[in-house]
Order: structure tokens, then C-alpha cells, then sequence
């Protein structure tokens, strides 16, 4: 699922999480449910696996994407591994390859695309979800069926009415 939670002075010199919370990033975050809002509390690691940071502009720009597609879709506050594992997976992906070409990147936006659909239950898609593997070979077989897989992406996003 998908918390907002408030942070406050956590840029400042004296805080403890100063650290840790950079945009984009994945970590263990403590949260202390509120009267209105959810509240950080504490950050025991980020997954310096991925170092996003140091990602090329054009890399950054295909993860905001698909992140602005989650935040249309996601509703409600339960947990959703599969969901995770496949934005885990994307920015993995990207972390580990280098001098992917405009072509690759946009396959890569829209194998990602569906698996994300997939894992928030558009059923309509989940033959394409099962064939795809977030990886340079799986990625490369979508661009011939880019525009049926686009059409079936289309479709489902036009049920959504968002």
C-alpha cells in the first residue's frame, strides 16, 4: 500500500535521520500512526544496494513515471509485496545497467508498467506479467509486440477513470 507520512527538520544538522532519507530510496522506515497523518520516527537501514542517486537523469525520469502511475492507482494502506518487489526489481535494473538505449528505456517503462498493473490486480494483463522478467533479454523481446502490449495497457488504465 501507499502511507504519507510527515517529516519535519529531518535537513537540519541536529537530526538523527539526516542520513538516511534522500529521494529516491528504499529502506526499513519507522512510522507513528497520528491523530491526522502518519509520522517518521526512525530509519533503521536504507538498501544501499541501490544508489539511485548517481542514476542518469533519463533513468530517473522513467522511475517518476511509473512512481505518478502508483500514485494514481494505490489506495488504502495494506501491504503490497508483490507491488514492492517489482519497483524493487525496476530501479534494480536500472542500478545494474548501464548506456541502455531510448528504445530499451522505453520498453523498460512499459514491461514495468504492466507488471506494476499486474500487481494491483488488472487481471487483463497478467499473461503479458507472467512472461515478463524485469531483465535486458525479456525487456528487449517487448518491443515486438509494443503496441498490442501498449493497447492492453491503455485499456486498463481507461477502466480506471482517473
Amino acid at each position: 500500500g501507499m502511507v504519507y507520512a510527515l517529516a519535519r527538520s529531518v535537513r537540519e544538522g541536529r537530526s538523527k535521520l539526516r542520513y538516511n532519507l534522500w529521494e529516491p530510496s528504499f529502506g526499513h522506515y519507522s512510522l507513528v500512526r497520528g491523530k491526522d497523518v502518519w509520522r517518521l520516527s526512525g530509519v533503521d537501514t536504507t538498501l544501499e544496494d541501490l544508489d539511485l542517486r548517481s542514476l542518469p537523469r533519463s533513468y530517473l525520469n522513467k522511475l517518476a513515471q511509473i512512481n505518478l502511475l502508483v500514485t494514481r492507482l494505490v489506495r488504502g494502506e495494506e501491504a503490497n509485496q508483490d507491488l514492492f518487489n517489482t519497483l524493487y526489481a525496476g530501479a534494480e535494473f536500472l542500478t545494474k545497467s548501464r548506456e541502455i538505449k531510448e528504445e530499451t528505456l522505453l520498453d523498460f517503462e512499459l514491461a514495468l508498467a504492466v507488471k506494476v498493473l499486474s500487481a494491483l490486480g488488472y487481471h487483463d494483463l497478467e499473461e503479458e506479467s507472467q512472461s515478463l522478467v524485469i531483465d535486458e533479454r525479456a525487456i528487449s523481446r517487448l518491443s515486438g509486440v509494443r503496441s498490442q502490449v501498449l493497447s492492453k495497457v491503455n485499456e486498463a488504465l481507461s477502466h480506471t477513470h482517473l
